[in-house]
């Protein structure tokens, strides 16, 4: 197997990305049940 330090740079990149939108929602959802749950009161 040979690596491609680009390629490894490219594809920790996206992975990076994919985590950070994955908290953005995660973040999101959370923030919005709160929210409802401080209306609901």
């Amino acid at each position: 197997m040979n690596f491609n330090y680009a390629d490894l740079m490219a594809s920790l990149r996206l992975m990076g990305q994919g985590m950070l939108g994955i908290f953005l929602v995660m973040a999101i959802i959370a923030l919005i049940v709160y929210l409802i749950t401080k209306i609901k009161k």
